[in-house]
Formats: structure tokens, C-alpha cells, sequence
């Protein structure tokens, strides 16, 4: 009886697997390889299922050129009356796209920015011109302009002149750029990513005790956003144009 149960163990079918085997090859079978989203996905995946941002927000991947488009939060442009116009950046949460009684086409865009959570609408003009780029997750900059009403009852109107894609803008060519250089430590680093010919125009200062000496670069150099903020990191003024 002990010999025959030692049978049935002896002679699997086809369809069971050795958990301890040390064939490789079954145990490949038994864990399915897969690759992890991508970071816009990812995030994009963690808010249609609890309706915000986990890991991280979609936004800090462009912080680096912030201070080039000079970027304001949205939450400071509506508290400062003295703020007429901004650029604002921000990722597109959802998009309802509406009429209004003349059958006129407008939108209201539901955006958040690395504070807040917010509104803005848009009418036909500016929706047409950028209905390519208004999709749910992507990251825009956003130029807006306020109207003040006059009398009592004051209120402000937000109009929303200019939609672009921070995408492209971060991956964009830098067409010229200055530095305000202060001595020969400073000339050597910068010089180190100046070594291929690119696309950007290159203008330095070298500021002395006495004057301050400005040059421009013969041939144009090979020089990224990346570049220009490793070199603001170590203190060296750099002005994209």
C-alpha cells in the first residue's frame, strides 16, 4: 500500500510543477515578468484610484526651469491684487468641455498645482489652439491675467491668455544663455560643458575688481537644462534668453 501512494507522488502530470526544482526554467514560468509604469503613468494610475498624488506629483520633474518662466503658485497670484499677470504651472486633473447659450464652445479645467487644487475656465479661442495638449495629466504653463470690476460688489476675473506644454518646454534647445562669472575656478568649470558644438549661443561676463569683460562664443554649444542647473548648483549665475 505504501509502494503504490509512493507511485502516485513519483508520476506527476504534466500539469504540476516541483516548487523546489532547481531547473531555472520552471521557475521562470512560475513569476511573470513585468515592467513598472512610467513615472506620468504611474502617478496618473494613483489618482484615478484614490484621487490624488501618492508617490510624488507630476509637477517636480520641471522644477528646474521654474525659475526661467518665472513660475508663481496659483494660490499666491489670487491673494496678491498687486499681481495683475503670472505664468502658473500645473497638471490637468480633467477637462468638461461645455456650450454656451449662442452654442459657443468653452471648458472648465480642473488643475493642480505643487499647493492646491483649482479651477480655471477657457473659451473657444484659447481651446482650439490648444485642444492637442489639454489632456488629463499632462503639465502646462498657464498665463493669466486679472480684470477688476468696478463698484461695491468687486470681484476678480481670471483669464487664462496662453496654454503651453512643460514637456516641451523643458525638453526644448536653449537658444542663448549668459554667465556672470567672477573668476578663473569658475571659467574652468563652465568650460568643461562647452566642449561640443550645439545649437546655443553662448555669452560670458567676467566681472573684475576694475570692469566687467563680455564675450560671445564664436560657434554656438551643446548645452541642456540639466547642464545649466548642475552649473547653478555650484554657485555660477546663468540666464537662459
Amino acid at each position: 500500500m505504501i509502494a503504490k501512494n509512493k507511485n502516485i507522488f513519483d508520476n506527476k502530470s504534466a500539469n504540476q510543477i516541483d516548487l523546489f526544482s532547481e531547473d531555472e526554467s520552471v521557475q521562470d514560468d512560475i513569476l511573470i515578468k513585468t515592467q513598472d509604469w512610467k513615472f506620468e503613468e504611474r502617478l496618473s494610475k494613483e489618482f484615478e484610484a484614490v484621487g490624488f498624488f501618492i508617490s510624488d506629483h507630476p509637477l517636480n520633474q520641471f522644477t528646474e526651469i521654474f525659475n526661467d518662466y518665472k513660475i508663481t503658485d496659483y494660490s499666491s497670484f489670487i491673494s496678491n491684487d498687486d499681481l495683475r499677470d503670472s505664468n502658473i504651472a500645473a497638471t490637468l486633473l480633467k477637462v468638461q468641455e461645455r456650450k454656451t447659450a449662442k452654442g459657443n464652445s468653452y471648458a472648465v479645467l480642473k488643475l493642480t498645482d505643487l499647493l492646491s487644487v483649482f479651477e480655471l475656465f477657457i473659451f473657444s479661442d484659447v481651446l482650439e489652439l490648444n485642444r492637442e495638449i489639454l489632456k488629463e495629466g499632462s503639465s502646462l504653463i498657464l498665463t493669466l491675467s486679472k480684470n477688476f470690476s468696478n463698484g461695491e460688489n468687486r470681484f476678480t476675473r481670471i483669464n487664462v491668455q496662453k496654454i503651453a506644454s512643460l514637456k516641451e518646454l523643458f525638453n526644448s534647445p536653449i537658444n542663448e544663455v549668459f554667465f556672470d562669472l567672477k573668476s578663473e575656478k569658475q571659467i574652468e568649470k563652465v568650460s568643461k560643458f562647452l566642449k561640443e558644438e550645439g545649437k546655443t549661443l553662448v555669452n560670458i561676463n567676467l566681472v573684475t575688481s576694475k570692469n566687467i569683460l563680455k564675450f560671445r562664443l564664436k560657434n554656438k554649444r551643446k548645452l541642456d537644462r540639466k547642464s545649466i542647473n548642475l552649473l547653478r548648483n555650484q554657485e555660477i549665475q546663468a540666464i537662459i534668453n
